[in-house]
């Protein structure tokens, strides 16, 4: 999985791991999106092949906890050496050297934004009256946002219980909150469309939370990592 919320360059499954010939590092104490504390595996891949790039000596880390079937995650310091283009509907992600650009960026109908670290956007959601600092994270499904967090807080007081659907987490258990949201303007100047936000009882997201599948979804997603920069354009039918 490609996760631009995830901080390591790589990170693999235990069952992965035991079958790779790694150089192994040792271990360290590391905090999962649910903010679990986990002692786990550090390592180096000698190759890492993507498509036809050929990567060596990548650093890497035990993944004990995807509630995805995969074998590991591509994170965000590895994409960072790159400019990334995020095309969903085409089925494609492609990688750029920095300060390379796809020449789709001279069409019209894009929108340029700083490109913070932490990767994070001020957003305002449809109809709370604050702008919010979300993650951005590319492995996310819905907006997941705790519910002691000012957004968390902001959904249950503006929209109430009673407008949420009530789901219980497949991977947790636990019944969390669905608040279905029309519009979410990002820094008020250019609307991602409708989102899900899933209001959860657990810590550990980033600040207000995560948004991911939706942007990525809705959106053509450019990240300029030479420039420090986001470009964002409606998504091509």
């Amino acid at each position: 999985m490609v996760d631009t919320g995830d901080f390591a360059s790589v990170s693999l499954s235990s069952e992965a791991l035991d079958q790779l010939p790694v150089k192994p590092k040792g271990r360290r104490v590391h905090r999962d999106a649910t903010g679990a504390l986990l002692r786990v595996r550090t390592f180096v891949l000698p190759t890492l092949r993507l498509g036809g790039l050929e990567l060596h000596d990548v650093p890497g880390i035990e993944n004990l906890t995807s509630p995805y079937d995969d074998d590991g995650t591509i994170g965000a310091a590895l994409l960072g050496r790159f400019n990334a283009l995020f095309d969903y509907r085409g089925g494609a992600i492609t990688l750029f050297r920095r300060g390379a650009r796809p020449e789709t960026i001279d069409e019209p109908g894009w929108f340029v934004f700083p490109l913070p670290d932490p990767l994070t956007l001020p957003v305002r959601f449809d109809p709370l009256d604050r702008t919010y600092s979300i993650g951005l994270d590319s492995g996310c499904g819905s907006t997941l946002v705790p519910a002691k967090s000012s957004l968390g807080r902001a959904l249950y007081t503006n929209l109430g219980e009673a407008d949420a659907q009530r789901v219980t987490d497949s991977l947790t258990g636990e019944t969390v909150l669905l608040y279905h949201v029309d519009h979410c303007l990002l820094d008020d100047a250019y609307d991602l469309d409708p989102t899900t936000c899933a209001v959860s009882g657990r810590p550990g997201y980033l600040g207000n939370g995560l948004m991911g599948y939706d942007v990525f979804w809705h959106n053509t997603v450019f990240f300029d990592q030479a420039e420090s920069e986001m470009w964002l354009r409606p998504a091509q039918e």
